[in-house]
């Protein structure tokens, strides 16, 4: 007889809900990280204070989750244990490394660490749940495009990436480049501060 689960209590069963919240604190810790590398002073202070305490919830989320997989969630904790576990420890002792630069604060090192850390722990989430997507159901093959579709779309991203990567050239040059203007005090204003001592 096939079993049947309730979609609901699939999608908001405790480990489900403690994966989204471990995914959000995680990209939090990642932009908070990035943030304070592109701030100074109070700031910057702020956002290591933020990087540190996402970094916390990222840790005890995961403290949570490890109990909770090899019974909500065997078929992954049991591919993650085997295949994925050398990417799955490189990517705690990332956050661990990540963590540490910010307390030291190192942002730019930091940032190298929370990226890589990032990337590796998503490696080890995909290689733990090859070839599925979503299981049982969903695998790369019967969630793949027809071949046909595939062709095109092998033949659009290049002439995509023609138009946005000059467009992002762009973007990061206004938004990041030196800004000349606020260098210059407006008309009638007096240099230094922009205001006269009252």
């Amino acid at each position: 007889d096939a079993v049947r689960v309730d979609p609901l209590q699939t999608w908001f069963s405790p480990f489900s809900l403690l994966v989204g919240a471990l995914t959000v604190a995680l990209c939090a810790y990642l932009a908070a990280v990035y943030l304070a590398v592109e701030t100074s002073g109070e700031l910057q202070e702020d956002f290591r204070r933020r990087a540190l305490a996402a970094g916390a919830a990222v840790a005890l989320l995961a403290a949570i989750l490890l109990p909770l997989a090899p019974h909500t969630a065997p078929h992954l904790w049991g591919l993650l244990s085997e295949r994925g576990r050398p990417l799955v420890l490189a990517g705690a002792l990332l956050a661990a490394l990540s963590a540490w630069l910010v307390w030291r604060r190192l942002f730019r090192l930091a940032r190298l660490a929370a990226v890589a850390e990032v990337v590796v722990l998503l490696w080890g989430w995909a290689l733990g749940q090859w070839p599925y997507l979503i299981y049982p159901d969903v695998t790369v093959f019967n969630a793949a495009a027809s071949d046909p579709t595939l062709r095109f779309m092998l033949r659009a991203i290049p002439v995509g990436l023609l138009i946005l990567l000059p467009s992002l050239w762009l973007l990061f040059a206004v938004f990041k480049g030196d800004n000349p203007a606020a260098d210059k005090p407006a008309a009638g204003e007096p240099r230094g501060s922009g205001r006269e001592p009252g």
